[in-house]
């Protein structure tokens, strides 16, 4: 029996869940693990259960992977997310194939990684799978209810949006960041349409998603900090005395979320004018909606200038635009 593992990809047309269906029975699985699962999941699962039901796969939403060992025999796993078993085939949600870059090396600059990547920037469409018959297994299946906005109804709202600013010559935030980590686009066949359609300067401003992911975990995760924790209470609560950094953190407590620029100008402040240790901020960090920990690890070690090229860069706003100023006021109320 085949088990496609659908944390990390939360959608029925994936090239791993293609691939599992035509390789034998297949059943859908997510591991909740002991944490509480976030929001974008909770109101995802339901909906996705009902769209795989369409398609003759079940899903089933259990606590631990062992429980899939107690009621099948010799499963082989698919996934997106790493999981120790013995029979599996691991795919990769990166905007590019990961076996062609990683591991990429810190010194590494964006531009070198870009001009590597550009050549393979065209993705087609994975068709969705559909299976004769629907398998049933004897699995513990925790239930949850539908509840909240539809997150697939959001995403193509979302996408509309966006679409529009592009086509006005905009090049926008996409705030799409969730639904790429948690698996509801496919962002080979996103960027793909992207570069296609020559919006360069926004598929630069993804890739650098995968610009991090491509970095070793294990590597990045040994470099030092400064084990400095002073002021470290004053920045988390939005309380250095800097408007817009107290602004950002404000709204990174009460909504898990800070675009780009301002994730990197707050670890920047922490690191740099706080002497503060990166690797406290980062575990702070996994409070975002988004989080992944090697984009946020990478991220932070760049924003703090450690595997920064440029050593001394400085990430400023402009203290008169009138964006920031609406921002500071929304947030320090």
């Amino acid at each position: 029996m085949n088990v496609f593992i659908f944390n990390k990809c939360l959608r029925p047309n994936s090239l791993g869940l293609k691939e599992c269906v035509e390789n034998g029975p297949t059943i859908g699985v997510y591991i909740k693990g002991e944490k509480d699962l976030n929001p974008l999941v909770k109101s995802a699962l339901p909906r996705l259960k009902v769209k795989l039901n369409a398609l003759n796969i079940p899903l089933y939403l259990v606590e631990d992977i062992k429980d899939i060992y107690e009621a099948i025999k010799e499963p082989i796993f698919y996934f997106y997310e790493t999981f120790e078993v013995d029979k599996f085939k691991q795919y990769y949600d990166y905007f590019v194939p990961i076996e062609l870059i990683y591991p990429l090396e810190p010194k590494v600059s964006f531009t070198k990684f870009y001009e590597m990547v550009k050549p393979i920037l065209n993705y087609q469409k994975v068709t969705t799978p559909c299976q004769e018959s629907y398998p049933k297994v004897k699995l513990n299946d925790i239930k949850i209810n539908i509840h909240g906005t539809d997150p697939y109804n959001d995403l193509n709202n979302l996408l509309e949006r966006l679409s529009n600013k592009l086509r006005n010559g905009e090049t926008p935030n996409t705030f799409l960041s969730k639904y790429i980590n948690n698996g509801l686009i496919d962002p080979k066949v996103f960027i793909g349409s992207l570069y296609r359609k020559k919006h360069e300067e926004l598929v630069k401003k993804l890739l650098i998603r995968d610009y991090y992911l491509n970095m070793n975990l294990k590597v990045l995760k040994g470099i030092p900090g400064t084990t400095s924790f002073d002021n470290f209470e004053k920045w988390k609560n939005g309380e250095t005395g800097y408007p817009y950094i107290d602004a950002c953190m404000k709204c990174l407590k009460e909504t898990n979320y800070l675009k780009y620029k301002q994730r990197a100008l707050v670890a920047s402040f922490w690191v740099k004018k706080y002497n503060g240790d990166w690797r406290l901020g980062c575990e702070y960090f996994k409070c975002l909606d988004d989080y992944d920990e090697t984009l946020c690890t990478a991220n932070w070690l760049y924003s703090a200038g450690i595997i920064d090229p440029i050593k001394f860069r400085k990430w400023n706003y402009d203290p008169d635009d009138e964006a920031s100023l609406k921002f500071i006021k929304t947030w320090l109320r």
